[in-house]
């Protein structure tokens, strides 16, 4: 914001610099991240590959989400005469991009187990392949991977907002039950246990996040002023 204000080049090469330390450092946070609060649920269950996972989940769903927030952004006034058709292109090539990238890693992560065949792994899949935990895996492989590859891949749909942002909208869905089957069969082995608190955390969390971010939105430029992007 205060490079929009003077236009010093310097804040750039400052946030270049943080940036570049920052990259490995999300690495290893969302990984060791990972393995903490989601691996650890169940601690006989390893996987190297866990980390890579929910990157891959992540990036996917994240891209998905700001699909979503610039388009609400856009009907709101704010960013009308900025993001052109060609964002929401790329942005459409990047969720394709993703939704590849996780069923890679999924898919991998599935077949080393399989192959492999030790108890200590299987388990993990075991639970979730039976009772209820089932349905809501094939649904999950079904909604999160072959459904918006095939929608993906027509550049009429990642050209025309509202129809991506439909695509975006069930990804971010999608992405919520990966989650679930993620954390859920760790507590629930046998079945399916639906609680008025699986709705609660997650509205906590939302409501926070969006109450944050629509309270920074007004303060500042949501682009960066031409004046002060260095040669």
């Amino acid at each position: 914001m205060r490079q929009d204000k003077d236009g010093n080049p310097r804040f750039t090469i400052w946030m270049r610099k943080v940036a570049f330390i920052s990259l490995p450092m999300f690495a290893l946070c969302l990984t060791f991240g990972a393995f903490d609060w989601l691996m650890s649920l169940n601690y006989r269950w390893f996987s190297t590959m866990f980390g890579v996972y929910i990157f891959a989940g992540a990036a996917g769903s994240s891209m998905s989400l700001l699909v979503l927030v610039i388009t609400a952004l856009r009907q709101a006034g704010y960013l009308k005469d900025v993001v052109t058709l060609e964002h929401y292109h790329i942005m459409g090539k990047w969720m394709f991009a993703f939704c590849v990238f996780w069923a890679y890693i999924g898919f991998g992560q599935y077949m080393l187990i399989w192959y492999a065949n030790m108890p200590e792994e299987t388990e993990y899949f075991i639970t979730r392949n039976t009772e209820s935990w089932w349905a809501l895996s094939m649904l999950l492989v079904i909604g999160r991977f072959f459904g918006p590859f095939a929608i993906l891949l027509l550049r009429s749909i990642k050209k025309q907002p509202h129809r991506l942002c439909y695509v975006a909208g069930w990804i971010v869905c999608m992405q919520m039950l990966d989650m679930y089957l993620v954390v859920l069969p760790a507590l629930h082995g046998t079945g399916v246990h639906v609680s008025i608190w699986d709705l609660v955390s997650l509205i906590a969390i939302g409501a926070t996040l969006g109450f944050v971010y629509l309270r920074l939105v007004p303060r500042t430029s949501l682009f960066p002023s031409p004046r002060s992007a260095p040669d």
